[in-house]
């Protein structure tokens, strides 16, 4: 979640992504490298717990990204905490979605969380799409196609 807690912050919305009925995790390894141009203890205070990992679980994590080159070393330690507590991983890195789906775990993307911050009532559909629009200005991984359809949907 820490990556995107940035695409978050841009959309701003950041505050309303923790009042999901959810928890939102991360492990503990984030803290240094995702989080650092991040105000830590304001995602602490939101919410986000940081969870550590043993050293089995690191030597998994390890293990996961020397085996799949394609994901980063915080990519293969955010799938690892995701098998770990048989939660949803959110992403939109098509390389973490493609490695998430073959360790069979549930994966989403910020689309399907600004549209659970809407159905919550955490955001307005106004305030989803001026959201989906600044993310998807910043990081561009968001097709046209479907920036249209979620417009629409959410302008309803």
């Amino acid at each position: 979640m820490a990556k995107g807690c940035r695409d978050l912050a841009n959309g701003i919305v950041l505050e309303e992504a923790f009042q999901i009925p959810y928890k939102i995790i991360d492990p503990d390894v984030l803290v240094q490298e995702e989080v650092r141009p991040t105000n830590w203890d304001k995602l602490e205070n939101l919410g986000l717990i940081f969870i550590p990992a043993s050293f089995d679980e690191l030597a998994e994590v390890s293990r996961i990204n020397n085996a799949i080159r394609s994901i980063s070393f915080y990519d293969a330690a955010v799938l690892e905490l995701a098998k770990r507590v048989n939660g949803l991983l959110l992403t939109d890195d098509g390389s973490l979605i493609k490695t998430a789906r073959e360790h069979s775990v549930q994966v989403e993307g910020i689309t399907w969380l600004l549209n659970k911050m809407l159905t919550h009532s955490c955001i307005s559909g106004s305030a989803a799409i001026i959201a989906l629009e600044r993310i998807n200005q910043n990081r561009h991984a968001i097709s046209e196609v479907d920036m249209v359809r979620w417009k629409e949907r959410w302008a309803s």
